[in-house]
């Protein structure tokens, strides 16, 4: 190895304070390098693996474009448990012709599981969600200003939604 870059350096206080990864290799999209990672957290219940996305520019890899606040995929339920408990760790992602994306996911080091999404709820996602304040005063703005966004889009009257709903074939 000649050189290595840091992409997504770990962060104090966040899903990736202890220590991150990069998962699966990223999806091309016309928005960017679409990448699944894990990241470590050290909580008081011992270490927490999670899986979080990010984009990265099309020309340039390395450069971070859109990074959500928070983690995609935690563990819940019985993922928890095994021989490494708490843990959700990345093992592929397979992106089909008609947009669907199966994410493979061990947890706990015990089992592995396929959830399915779409590229477009993907992009969505990584583009929309915020990335973290890292203070609790910018993460309440970011709040705020997703309310203030919500609230600005118009909400269709029971009345128009009736009027534009498409009658129900009789059985």
């Amino acid at each position: 190895v000649m050189q290595e870059i840091i992409i997504d350096k770990k962060q104090y206080h966040t899903i990736s304070e202890l220590k991150n990864g990069l998962g699966p290799a990223p999806l091309k999209t016309a928005l960017g390098w679409l990448h699944l990672a894990h990241g470590v957290r050290n909580t008081a219940a011992g270490l927490r693996y999670v899986l979080y996305v990010f984009m990265t520019d099309l020309k340039e890899l390395t450069r971070i474009i859109h990074k959500p606040a928070g983690y995609f995929l935690a563990p819940e339920g019985d993922e928890r448990v095994g021989d490494v408990s708490n843990v959700a760790f990345g093992n592929g992602w397979i992106l089909d012709d008609d947009g669907r994306v199966f994410i493979y996911y061990a947890s706990s080091d015990t089992r592995l599981h396929v959830v399915t999404s779409s590229l477009a709820q993907l992009l969505d996602y990584v583009v929309n969600t915020p990335q973290d304040g890292l203070r609790s005063a910018a993460s309440v703005q970011q709040i705020n200003d997703l309310i203030d966004k919500n609230q600005a889009v118009p909400v269709p009257t029971v009345t128009e939604l009736v009027a534009n709903a498409a009658p129900f074939p009789l059985l």
